[in-house]
């Protein structure tokens, strides 16, 4: 135990942080108006900056425990476990939902013959 441990579990901590802020970057960039895309992104860095010097703090109150460095790293399971839990529910951005469903236009000719049906249901004759 030592700085071999610390690395490694710094290794991974980093590479599992990279991949969540790249995906709440990508959600962000997705769902937000263009007009304000910029502002919300830089809310993210932000929220991130406080996280670090929240980290800073408690390292502060616990750093000269017998356990250091290892109890700020147990603290931290506490919010994965709820992010673990809340990533389950998280849909699927509206433009990705869009992508997927394709081109609009076969719901358009869709409307087109439900429309044609209602008319002719109505009475009303078709167009010549």
């Amino acid at each position: 135990r030592g700085p071999v441990e610390f690395g490694t579990l710094q290794f991974f901590a980093r590479v599992f942080l990279s991949v969540e802020v790249l995906v709440s970057q990508v959600v962000i960039v997705e769902e937000m108006p263009s007009h304000c895309r910029g502002w919300a992104v830089g809310v993210t860095s932000v929220c991130s900056c406080w996280g670090s010097g929240l980290a800073i703090l408690i390292f502060g109150f616990v750093g000269d425990t017998p356990w250091g460095w290892r109890l700020l790293y147990a603290l931290s399971v506490v919010p994965l476990v709820f992010l673990s839990y809340f990533r389950r529910f998280l849909p699927e951005t509206q433009r990705f939902v869009a992508q997927v469903a394709g081109p609009v236009e076969p719901k358009v000719i869709g409307a087109k013959v439900e429309m044609k049906n209602l008319l002719q249901d109505s009475g009303v004759p078709d167009p010549p």
